[in-house]
């Protein structure tokens, strides 16, 4: 069976993007600059779906395989959330009064 790569000699981001573009709550999310929580849990919910088909056709080696890649992903994603949770909170401070966390 054929399938298209993951990756391309423009790079991933492409290829992802053209997914991307073609999913439709991504397009309005875009268009409308609002995500709201129902998108989130309704995303959330087509993931899961997806995940529990793709596990049943796994084999050992691949589950364990696939596993670690949804780990990774998902270390990821936590990062690139992080780093913009903290460059929106320190945008708006002037340089030095950033908030460590610590209470005085």
């Amino acid at each position: 069976m054929t399938f298209a790569s993951w990756f391309s000699d423009e790079g991933d981001e492409h290829v992802f993007q053209s997914y991307l573009e073609r999913i439709e709550m991504w397009e309005h999310a875009l268009k409308e600059g609002d995500v709201r929580l129902e998108d989130i849990r309704a995303q959330a919910r087509r993931v899961a779906d997806i995940m529990y088909q793709v596990e049943r056709q796994l084999s050992e080696d691949q589950h364990a395989l696939v596993t670690q890649l949804l780990v990774e992903l998902t270390v990821l994603h936590a990062l690139q959330s992080a780093f913009l949770y903290q460059q929106a909170n320190h945008q708006s401070l002037p340089p030095g009064t950033q908030d460590t966390g610590a209470d005085a």
